[in-house]
């Protein structure tokens, strides 16, 4: 039976990622793929149960192989090629999500003689010359590609490269609101002149400039009372602890947190005047026809209100100048009448979704033969994005994968409880 292999950090929280995975997993199910999902963490999942796909976990694909001895390393791409199984003549594709996975997506493909793509779902691409070089591998076979036209141009360090038309994908996520029940409504007190919103994950870069736009529309509006409702979570009690304490010193809006909701109930969004979020996340409130304006995803600098006018930035890479979120957010109320909503809320998704899926499937298929990269040289690939590298690879090569990620998330507690 063809497979289809997801290498991903693990099935669990509501993010963006997450629901792409989902309807990746299910539009490959819907072919007759046998579909895989690979990571290193065990976690419940909020999506509906789905007996058709095997969800397999190896402690050792949460970091990337370098940070473990070669033996370990072996025995992992061992120990996952035995429990898929040897595709033989059938059909095999894996498709990874960041570098950590992508490393260790191409040392399982080669195991397996399998293609292997790289969809990186990241908003930043800060990468060092080894992750570059290797990046530059995959893309040359067409087998790289990002969530954003200016995504190769981020890995490359390269402004004035023009990457391909199948460098870009869509990470199809936005189909997360559903008539369910809504138990956060009733919670938002009434009277107030205006209920924001923002969807997302709360620990993202662009969290806090939203939450100083909103007060300082509050600000410029004295005498009114507001409602925040933030659509998301984050990792940890602390970061939703320091929000509400920074939302508790603006007296005139009341804020409220959802925690991780899947799916968003509509009634939810149809309570709330206007948004500020950023990258899939705007779009979902959008599609609903609510009044959203998108922010860039590490400053959160206003990029303006989608739908309305020209006046908006090209990506959300691209900031307005001289432009402030509150006015993004003024703009957003007094014009909402004259906002363009390109997409008839939700039932056109799915048909979309499909296609570009189909896409997707394409890119794959058609990518270059079953060519891999220098094993010694993915080895050395480092971590990225973790602090304290070091750290993590002497304890990995001490105690191995299971032990460093037991290491790692007692750390986790012990520092959130600290604080």
């Amino acid at each position: 039976m063809k497979t289809y292999i997801l290498v991903a950090r693990h099935l669990g929280k509501v993010s963006g990622e997450k629901i792409y995975h989902y309807n990746k997993m299910r539009y490959m199910l819907s072919l007759g793929w046998r579909v895989i999902f690979l990571s290193g963490k065990e976690e419940t999942t909020p999506f509906d149960s789905n007996e058709h796909y095997s969800n397999l976990v190896f402690p050792a694909l949460t970091y990337a192989p370098e940070c473990y001895p070669r033996r370990e390393v072996k025995k992992t791409v061992d120990d996952v090629a035995a429990a898929i199984g040897e595709p033989g003549d059938e059909r095999c594709i894996i498709e990874s999500d960041a570098v950590n996975r992508a490393v260790w997506g191409e040392l399982i493909a080669k195991r397996l003689g399998a293609k292997h793509v790289v969809f990186l779902l990241q908003e930043r691409h800060p990468y060092d010359e080894d992750i570059r070089a290797f990046l530059r591998f995959k893309y040359d076979r067409h087998e790289l590609a990002g969530i954003t036209v200016h995504s190769m141009n981020q890995i490359f360090a390269d402004e004035h490269m023009e990457p391909r038309a199948d460098a870009k994908i869509a990470a199809c996520c936005q189909n997360s609101v559903e008539e369910c029940e809504d138990l956060i409504s009733d919670q938002i007190p009434k009277g107030a002149a205006l209920t924001f919103g923002s969807i997302g994950r709360l620990d993202k870069g662009c969290v806090p400039a939203i939450l100083k736009g909103f007060r300082a529309y509050a600000a410029a509006h004295p005498g009114e009372k507001y409602n925040l409702v933030l659509i998301g979570g984050a990792t940890g009690r602390k970061r939703l602890r320091q929000i509400l304490q920074e939302m508790k010193a603006c007296d005139t809006i009341h804020t409220i947190i959802t925690g991780y909701l899947y799916p968003i109930p509509a009634s939810l969004l149809r309570n709330i005047d206007v948004f500020v979020s950023t990258a899939g996340s705007a779009t979902v409130s959008y599609r609903f026809h609510r009044p959203t304006v998108i922010v860039h995803p590490s400053t959160g600098e206003p990029c303006g209100v989608l739908g309305l006018g020209e006046s908006g930035a090209k990506t959300m890479y691209d900031p307005l100048p001289d432009t402030s979120l509150e006015a993004c957010i003024e703009s957003a109320l007094a014009h909402a009448d004259e906002i363009n909503y390109v997409y008839n809320g939700y039932e056109d998704y799915t048909q979309r979704m499909n296609i570009e899926f189909a896409r997707q499937l394409s890119i794959a298929e058609t990518a270059a033969q079953k060519e891999y990269y220098d094993e010694a040289r993915l080895m050395k690939i480092r971590t990225t994005h973790i602090k304290g590298h070091t750290v993590h690879w002497l304890v990995g090569h001490t105690i191995g994968a299971a032990g460093l990620n037991r290491f790692v998330s007692a750390y986790k507690i012990v520092r959130r409880e600290g604080r």
